[in-house]
């Protein structure tokens, strides 16, 4: 997720830091995956995300598209 503030135009006026983090998935990542994203199945070993994190970071915006 990547937050910005934008005026009523539409144009961007500031990036923030984004909340970026790996949850690990029920199946093992695909070798045409990993060529792809650089994502192993090592890196997203007992990884999760903590939905209050996510709660916390989304909680003062006016706007999420998913």
């Amino acid at each position: 997720m990547v937050p910005f503030t934008y005026g009523v135009d539409g144009r961007v006026f500031e990036v923030r830091e984004a909340f970026q983090k790996m949850r690990q998935p029920k199946k093992a990542v695909p070798p045409e995956i990993t060529a792809l994203t650089g994502i192993t199945n090592e890196m997203i070993a007992g990884q999760s995300i903590d939905p209050v994190e996510v709660a916390e970071f989304v909680s003062g915006a006016v706007l999420v598209q998913a």
